[in-house]
């Protein structure tokens, strides 16, 4: 009787385990970073309406990281939230310029894991709630909207131009490029085949 009692537990066991394993979700992880890399131009916003364009801009570019931890893990892709963002600008006109994130609203990020044919099972998603940070004034950027099916996410759309203020001087802002690199550690096989 002990013997078919122990049978019968290994049994349900075996055949629970994969089931509990594919549904299982994870969550919780030790925070990580994504290296970001983002290009801002600021200048004279132009006197001519409704096509405006920068007078006099300057362009630099910079890199930064931003960090992440896993909410939930399934069996084809990761679900993150964004913690931490910070990419430094320092216009000589303007002064330091600082991308961050809206610490009062939740970014987050969707990272599906590679098939074993090497493409990945979706569409990488990320949207993060920005706060740019120039020496007088934050300026906000809500739901700016990310995504790829490679490794390296890009905007989804051209943000549009922000004005503001130095010395009482207008100003304009525009972020030409913003990427994010998914790191190599999320870059795992959900083993199936398709």
């Amino acid at each position: 009787m002990k013997t078919l009692s122990l049978k019968t537990t290994l049994a349900s066991i075996f055949v629970f385990l994969p089931i509990f394993a594919l549904c299982s979700c994870g969550s919780g992880s030790d925070p990580f970073t994504m290296d970001t890399n983002a290009t801002l131009f600021v200048g004279d916003p132009s006197p001519v309406t409704p096509l405006q364009f920068l007078i006099n801009p300057e362009q630099q570019s910079s890199d930064g990281q931003l960090t992440a931890e896993i909410d939930q893990e399934f069996t084809d892709h990761f679900e993150l939230t964004i913690t931490e963002l910070e990419i430094d600008f320092d216009f000589a006109d303007v002064g330091p310029i600082q991308i961050v994130l809206d610490p009062n609203k939740t970014s987050t990020a969707t990272v599906f894991k590679l098939k074993l044919n090497g493409n990945p099972a979706g569409t990488h998603t990320m949207t993060l709630n920005l706060i740019i940070q120039t020496p007088e004034q934050n300026l906000v950027l809500d739901d700016v909207s990310f995504s790829s099916t490679t490794n390296l996410l890009s905007l989804d759309q051209a943000l549009p131009s922000l004005g503001f203020f130095v010395q009482g001087v207008g100003k304009e802002l525009d972020i030409s490029t913003m990427q994010v690199s998914i790191p190599p550690s999320l870059n795992i096989s959900d083993r199936d085949p398709n």
